[in-house]
């Protein structure tokens, strides 16, 4: 595995999915399960926060990364069952970037699994995952699957402190320091019991089939 930092440019599209999925939130809060207090300030966030926080160098919001279950039904059964159709409470826009988020994910996944932990702490089962599927099939599923997008660590309420107090303050040291210590907590919560669960849930991922290219080549 390669131990490689994300780039510039991966920062770049973090920032930007942060930006928007703090604007799909502020739209349509409701949709997110949230604790009263941490909906309330993120809706009430101006402009100059907002860009504060969405420069955090990690997402905000999660596909459920750690959700064994829900992943390994998602990329390993059949995606079309009415379990993914359950409940359609997020907007268009949600479900959208949903698979954004998913398919930047899974490219940088294919580059360099070690940044995708920086910037979303998935466990490296999660990676190999959904990897052994195309971008094709991963957006195709994750389509099927409403309510995916969710805030990061809701119920954290030290590492929402953090972002929510510290982190959008206009003098620059005080963000700085309250932001690296958010990465410091996303960074090491993790849930040890989901993480040892990836390798069987890895191991049961559907085979890609064989492409017509790839015949040809052969």
């Amino acid at each position: 595995m390669s131990y490689e930092g994300p780039s510039r440019s991966d920062f770049a599209n973090v920032r930007a999915l942060n930006r928007e999925f703090l604007r799909v939130l502020k739209a349509c809060p409701e949709a997110f399960e949230l604790e009263s207090q941490t909906r309330d300030r993120l809706v009430s966030l101006g402009r100059r926060q907002v860009d504060w926080l969405s420069a955090v160098p990690f997402l905000l919001s999660s596909v459920q990364e750690h959700d064994v279950s829900l992943w390994q039904r998602l990329v390993c059964d059949d995606p079309y069952r009415d379990l993914f159709q359950a409940s359609t409470r997020q907007s268009e826009d949600a479900r959208n970037l949903a698979v954004t988020t998913a398919g930047f994910l899974w490219q940088l996944a294919k580059q360099n699994p070690y940044a995708v932990r920086l910037v979303s702490g998935a466990p490296p089962g999660w990676c190999e995952l959904i990897t052994g599927t195309t971008y094709f099939e991963l957006v195709s599923q994750v389509r099927c699957c409403t309510d995916l997008l969710v805030l990061r660590s809701s119920a954290n309420a030290q590492f929402w402190s953090k972002l929510l107090d510290g982190g959008v303050r206009p003098e620059n040291d005080i963000r700085r320091a309250a932001q690296v210590a958010a990465l410091q907590i996303h960074l090491t919560s993790r849930n040890v019991q989901v993480t040892e669960a990836w390798p069987a849930a890895a191991c049961k991922a559907r085979q890609p089939q064989l492409r017509v290219a790839e015949v040809a080549d052969s």
